[in-house]
């Protein structure tokens, strides 16, 4: 069954603010927890496993805008669902 959780947040911050809320994620992603709230609104995310990373920055009319995007899948293998190959000599 498919789940489905949008946490959005969007503010004018200083350089000082920013760089607190890029430490926080720091040690949510050591800790391997990160939770986003505001009011009544919350969602909890684990980053686990191998993580993908994507980093895309542009300069355009004076205007600069840099994107960072993790994304991953929840590990769902299971013991015994690993693929094992044997030969016969």
């Amino acid at each position: 069954m498919s789940q489905k959780n949008d946490f959005k947040y969007e503010s004018l911050l200083d350089n000082e603010s920013i760089i607190k809320h890029l430490a926080t994620l720091t040690e949510g992603f050591k800790k391997g927890e990160l939770v986003f709230k505001r009011g009544k609104e919350e969602i909890l995310l684990k980053p686990e496993g191998l993580i993908n990373l994507e980093i895309k920055s542009k300069v355009k009319d004076g205007k600069s805008k840099l994107t960072v995007k993790f994304s991953w899948k929840k590990n769902t293998d299971k013991p015994g669902d690993k693929l094992f190959i044997n030969t016969c000599i």
